[in-house]
């Protein structure tokens, strides 16, 4: 896209994984089922994709932000309320919530 003198005006990150139905040890509580007890392997696949990736997605495409006059570019992540420390109300979906929460930190540090 550089070699074409593309430009960009914006960067929009919409993509990301749930990852597979875990729970904490293997045993249903708080109203969910019974699941395989989460693994450092779901953490991790699911973390590279919801967080890592955006992250990278808009190191690669930075060199081709250029807004109009007066204008500063945009990059907009998209990403979830279930990644709100705060509003954790129902608990669970372990990777996913840690990699929003981590998604949300990285958006708002770029």
């Amino acid at each position: 896209l550089s070699a074409k003198k593309v430009r960009l005006t914006h960067i929009v990150h919409n993509a990301g994984i749930y990852g597979p139905t875990v729970t904490l040890d293997g045993h249903a509580r708080q109203g969910r089922p019974a699941a395989p007890a989460v693994s450092k392997d779901v953490m991790l696949r699911v973390f590279e994709v919801n967080a890592v990736g955006p992250l990278l997605v808009v190191q690669r495409f930075l060199s081709l932000l250029e807004a109009p006059k007066d204008q500063l570019p945009i990059i907009a992540i998209l990403t979830s309320k279930v990644g709100s420390v705060d509003d954790n109300g129902s608990g669970g979906a372990y990777a996913y919530r840690a990699s929003k929460s981590a998604c949300n930190i990285i958006a708002k540090s770029i």
